[in-house]
């Protein structure tokens, strides 16, 4: 069974919600709990983050995606070849695990780097012959473009934790805040777009969590979107 690394920062609600979940499910996990962008020991020099390129300096989206490098660190340091990584705020099938062996050949055998269990889209499962369980569900299999955006939950492959925090760390995320020809420092960007050899599923076995009353402005909206479009009630808990 993959081990399964969960990104949190300070919200027990959270928290409570996804040990649930993971217990439900009989899923072995473990909480890295994340750390704020102002943090001395990750935080841009002042003078970056005054002349940062406009949208690079996002402080809950840069602590983020130290969360998710957090989680690489730990799925190394404990030997895993492969390990599902995921943050705090998403539902997960019911059958998740039957799905799993499947999926989890599938991603040796081609082989990938990255997997996206989980995404934002507010698009339909997408139509394939291509089946992970003939038996039950047929689970397609897609290449995604560079416009395509959500890491909500994945499997990772040990070599490519270890590039992403071999390349991309302090020293790459502070050039980033003012060097244009450097991709911004951000999960979507970094996590997901920096392999070709990566695909996700459709339809997904996680989706965006919606409790009610949280999702208000134009990106929370999307992520409300996302979660109707996605949202089958009695399969994902």
């Amino acid at each position: 069974m993959l081990h399964v690394y969960c990104i949190t920062y300070k919200n027990l609600g959270r928290r409570d919600r996804m040990r649930q979940r993971f217990d439900t499910l009989g899923l072995e996990y473990t909480f890295v709990e994340s750390v704020d962008a102002f943090d001395p020991e990750i935080i841009p020099p002042l003078e970056s983050r005054n002349t940062a390129i406009e949208g690079r300096w996002n402080p809950k989206g840069y602590s983020a995606l130290w969360g998710h490098m957090m989680a690489f660190q730990q799925m190394l340091d404990h030997g895993h070849e492969q390990a599902i990584i995921c943050e705090d705020d998403i539902m997960m099938r019911t059958d998740f695990l039957n799905h799993l062996p499947a999926m989890l050949l599938e991603f040796q055998k081609r082989p990938l780097d990255i997997l996206l269990l989980g995404y934002l889209t507010t698009e339909p499962p997408l139509q394939t012959s291509w089946a992970f369980d003939k038996q039950q569900e047929i689970f397609g299999y897609f290449n995604y473009p560079d416009h395509h955006w959500g890491v909500q939950q994945y499997i990772i492959s040990h070599h490519y934790a270890r590039h992403l925090l071999r390349y991309f760390g302090l020293d790459y995320a502070h050039a980033s805040m003012t060097n244009a020809q450097l991709q911004p420092y951000s999960t979507d960007w970094i996590i997901s777009k920096m392999t070709q050899k990566r695909a996700m599923i459709s339809p997904q076995l996680a989706v965006e969590e919606c409790p009610p009353n949280i999702y208000e402005g134009s990106d929370t909206l999307y992520h409300y979107n996302c979660h109707v479009a996605n949202y089958i009630p009695g399969l994902h808990i």
